[in-house]
């Protein structure tokens, strides 16, 4: 049952473009009859040639030579023209229909898939899928239409040869094939784990390499990566094989049916009933017609790993959606007041919350800083106001209207981002600044740079905007990665700014410039910052000190000091810990 499902629900996806399927299947048909045609009209032109008739006699069979000759190439050019555009085409909405079913899905729905599997999936298993609408649906009806052909040409020679035919036709197109899906599956199965395991290996050892040249970890993940890929060759020759096998098994069908036509023939002949020119065409045409069971072959290849590609993607896309949208979302008022009320949250599968009865308020302007320590919650506090995740109990209010009134994607449109590894792409600085206003004119480029104080390293380079930057930003110091983040945030200019861990990585002169530039360019904004460094903190409004989810203290730094808590306490580990640090140096 799951398998038709799935099957079923690849099919559906090729319904909008049926017309031209169907215009493939009718070319595919009329080139296999082309070829049949071919070899029956040379059979009966050569042998009937061999018996020294008259031209006029041949007239016909030559021009049918001529024309099945040439309209067979004709035909199936068309043919793979017309179902590569058909494939292309679904694998084009396959992709995007893909991303869009998992994008509502991240992060919360996705945390537990490694990047490497997911690239799998939306890459190799829709590749795999190409197999399926090409070389999987068109074989069996064209293979069904041409045994319908073969029957009207040779039932009227010979009945007891044209059923002979269909009788071998079927062991070799339906027999045949089953036996090779039922032996296959688990190779195709094993296929699909093992080529994913070892892209993701590769990607990991891509990403990584320069930690695993460090701790000397690269002879690790090569021997993973040479282990997989011995695994997937020993796989793939044990299918190779078993194309051997089936292949032969065809061969065997197809000679064994034209021995039982000729079986069934020659006494014909030998009675008068039968023309003896007609063997060689009875011969040479099923011969031809047998060229139906190779891509039956490949169907029957192709079927197994089809379904497993296709479950791939669907226990991806029919997970649940952690937040769901209202059904008719409100429209999004000019922002003037974020809130936090009594929020409390529970991971899935954990007892322990993770949030407590949170409360706090954001309005332009206004500046708070969420300390604690690793595992406090702080990150959990920016998933929520990024509509990530669904709470527990509590509200998020904006404007005064509940979180759960707006679109998602509205919500984040009033907030930038600046995390401590936010993702800078293989391009220029220009291309990674425009992702985040695509409208954005030189004269906006030039004042975010300036406001993030990377206008003058900017002038410096040659290239100026057009400077690669490298793989996640690699040609950048950690100072001017975080300013390079930071001016992306400012071309968005959102009425809010979250900022988890900006300063983590940096030196403490990096750090004291890079705070310095971030209040003096958004004195009108609502501001967070997350974090557990406490430098920098006395620019702040409120300081809010998070421990296990609760907040146990909150007000400006003077007042959490002269209170001698958990702040306080914090305060006093860090300045020893650089204390210590500056006498080691």
């Amino acid at each position: 049952m799951v398998v038709v499902n799935t099957l079923s629900r690849l099919v559906k996806f090729a319904f909008p473009l049926w017309q031209w399927i169907l215009l493939a299947l009718v070319l595919g048909f009329v080139t296999v009859g082309s070829g049949v045609g071919l070899m029956m009209t040379s059979a009966y032109l050569i042998a009937t040639a061999a018996l020294h008739p008259s031209i006029a006699v041949l007239q016909v069979a030559i021009v049918g030579v001529r024309f099945f000759g040439l309209s067979r190439g004709v035909f199936r050019y068309a043919e793979r023209l017309v179902s590569h555009q058909v494939t292309f085409r679904l694998l084009a909405e396959l992709r995007v229909w893909f991303y869009t079913q998992i994008e509502p899905l991240a992060p919360a729905g996705l945390e537990s898939e490694h990047s490497g599997d997911l690239l799998n999936r939306a890459v190799a298993d829709i590749e795999t899928l190409e197999n399926f609408y090409g070389r999987v649906l068109a074989p069996p009806l064209v293979a069904m239409l041409t045994a319908g052909l073969m029957l009207l040409l040779l039932g009227p020679l010979s009945l007891p040869v044209a059923l002979s035919f269909l009788g071998w036709l079927a062991v070799a197109g339906i027999v045949v094939p089953l036996l090779a899906v039922w032996k296959n599956r688990r190779f195709n199965r094993t296929l699909i784990q093992v080529r994913s395991d070892l892209q993701a290996y590769q990607i990991d050892g891509i990403q990584g390499m320069s930690d695993l040249l460090i701790f000397g970890g690269a002879d690790a993940i090569y021997n993973k990566i040479n282990d997989k890929q011995t695994e997937l060759h020993l796989v793939q020759q044990k299918l190779s094989n078993l194309q051997g096998w089936q292949q032969g098994l065809t061969s065997l069908c197809q000679y064994a049916a034209v021995i039982s036509a000729l079986w069934f023939a020659i006494p014909a002949v030998e009675t008068g009933v039968l023309n003896g020119v007609y063997l060689t065409v009875i011969a040479f045409g099923i011969l031809a017609a047998f060229e139906v069971i190779p891509p039956l072959e490949q169907a029957a290849g192709n079927l197994e790993a089809s379904k497993t590609a296709g479950e791939r993607l669907f226990e991806l896309t029919d997970r649940v959606i952690p937040v769901q949208e209202p059904a008719s979302p409100e429209a999004l008022p000019e922002f003037s007041d974020l809130r936090v009320q009594s929020i409390s949250f529970t991971y899935p599968g954990t007892n322990h919350p993770a949030l407590n009865d949170l409360s706090f308020q954001l309005n332009p302007g206004k500046n708070i800083a969420l300390v604690g320590a690793s595992g406090s919650g702080k990150t959990t506090v920016l998933q929520l106001l990024l509509r990530f995740r669904e709470w527990d109990a509590g509200d998020i209010s904006l404007n005064e209207k509940s979180y759960r009134e707006f679109d998602s994607n509205a919500i984040r449109s009033q907030i930038a981002v600046l995390s401590q590894n936010s993702h800078l792409f293989n391009g220029t600085l220009r291309e990674n600044l425009v992702i985040a206003n695509h409208g954005a004119t030189e004269r906006e480029l030039e004042t975010a740079l300036k406001r993030s104080q990377l206008w003058n390293f900017v002038q410096q380079q040659p290239e100026k905007l057009n400077m690669p930057i490298g793989e996640q930003g690699l040609r950048l110091s950690g100072g001017e990665h975080q300013r390079l983040a930071l001016a992306r945030c400012l071309l968005q200019n959102r009425p809010i700014l979250i900022l988890d861990e900006p300063t983590s990585g940096l030196d403490s002169l990096t750090e004291s410039a890079f705070l310095q530039t971030l209040f003096q360019t958004t004195v009108n904004q609502a501001v967070m910052m997350i974090t557990h460094r406490l430098k920098g903190l006395n620019w702040f409004d409120e300081i809010l000190v998070l421990e296990q989810g609760k907040i146990v203290e909150r007000g400006p730094e003077d007042d959490l000091l002269a209170k001698r808590g958990l702040y306080y306490r914090m305060k006093q580990t860090r300045q020893q810990r650089l204390f210590s640090e500056s006498l080691v140096m």
